[in-house]
């Protein structure tokens, strides 16, 4: 036969929690003004168990179930969020701010401890040093809440995305982990694709919590360099001018020009061959990159030698036969080379009237050097 207090349940009067701040480690005690006997549970917030002594060492978030194990009665005593401000406990000097759920930044988790409340770590602010002020909340309350990390634009068609799932700071641990693609059934998912993606998480307890994110991948957008002269073979002295599209949000080129920074077209007087490197942001957050070499030759003859050394070549461009007018009666060496430097061509005594015959050099870029026993002269010539 079942007695009363058994079939209808009923509540244990006269229990109480003392924290002793004074023993190392500091203890919670448990008593019962009455003289039955008694089982205590302590448990964590995810109601796990932690200790079933009336005594027990302080961790944050206690409860304590104490059950009269002759009348079935019990109760359970949790941390409130009533700070106890004469409480006095050797807390070390630093300063790692928590939240209590009395609304209160203590420096540490000590004091917090120490004042009996809850805690949550401190949110920073985003500036150095500072953290967003602390708000009341609930502690009996276990929230579930799954949040996406992961970007929502991806610069690229071809390189996967990886999105994970994971519990706010304030929330429980989940155990399982469903996405509405069907393809994952953990806190990962790989993509490649443009979509919107959802996760369905739950936590030990059966609380569930759903977060989605909308994933856009685009491809970058290309600079398309252009330069004057192009190809960009300049004498020594002469500038490149070098513009890009125009339709980029940021520009940083290497020129060690500041008034460059966020210019879509500049001019460059390069003393050397050099590769100059643009890159942009475009409205997407996207980075494009480009590489723009210029080659620079000396070019050297004096203006007296160029008067008495007038040297034509024509057509140029040329896609045939290329005719060369030489000064008269002066022996001239002919040699030809590629934007590489390779050594094509080799003519010796050549003089007045030349033709370099087509199909000898293929289509693109060429120096052409004519020397003599006193001056030198190098031209460009243009193959198509």
């Amino acid at each position: 036969m079942l007695s009363y207090s058994q079939i209808l349940p009923c509540t244990l009067n006269g229990a109480s929690v003392y924290i002793d701040n004074n023993s190392n480690p500091r203890m919670m005690n448990a008593s019962v003004n009455g003289m039955s006997m008694y089982t205590y549970l302590w448990t964590d917030t995810n109601g796990v168990a932690v200790g079933n002594a009336n005594q027990q060492p302080f961790y944050t978030q206690w409860c304590v179930t104490i059950t009269d194990n002759i009348s079935g009665c019990d109760t359970t005593i949790c941390q409130d969020c009533i700070g106890d401000s004469n409480a006095l406990c050797m807390c070390p000097m630093i300063y790692l701010p928590v939240c209590g759920c009395d609304g209160v930044m203590y420096s540490n988790y000590c004091l917090a401890d120490c004042a009996d409340v809850p805690w949550v770590p401190a949110t920073p602010s985003g500036q150095l040093g500072g953290f967003l002020p602390c708000s009341t909340w609930n502690p009996n309350t276990s929230p579930c809440e799954v949040e996406i990390i992961g970007d929502t634009i991806v610069c690229s068609l071809t390189t996967p995305q990886v999105l994970i799932a994971s519990p706010t700071i304030l929330s429980n641990p989940f155990v399982t982990y469903v996405w509405n693609n069907g393809q994952s059934n953990s806190s990962m998912l790989t993509i490649s694709t443009s979509g919107n993606y959802c996760v369905t998480a739950t936590d030990s307890s059966g609380c569930v919590s759903t977060a989605c994110i909308d994933v856009l991948f685009v491809d970058s957008t290309d600079l398309n360099p252009v330069t004057i002269p192009n190809p960009p073979i300049i004498c020594l002295g002469d500038s490149v001018v070098i513009e890009v599209n125009n339709s980029f949000i940021n520009y940083w080129w290497n020129t060690a020009n500041f008034n460059d920074i966020n210019q879509h077209r500049v001019v460059v007087f390069p003393t050397q061959d050099f590769i100059y490197v643009v890159e942009a942001i475009d409205s997407n957050g996207c980075e494009s990159k480009e590489e723009i070499e210029v080659f620079v030759d000396t070019c050297v003859t004096t203006v007296a030698e160029k008067v008495n050394m007038k040297i034509d070549i024509y057509p140029n461009p040329t896609n045939g036969d290329l005719f060369i007018n030489l000064p008269f009666g002066i022996n001239f060496s002919l040699e030809v080379y590629d934007i590489t430097g390779s050594h094509l061509v080799y003519k010796r005594s050549i003089s007045n009237d030349f033709v370099l015959e087509s199909g000898i050099l293929e289509k693109g870029i060429y120096l052409l050097n004519f020397s003599s026993e006193t001056t030198s002269l190098t031209k460009k010539l243009f193959v198509y």
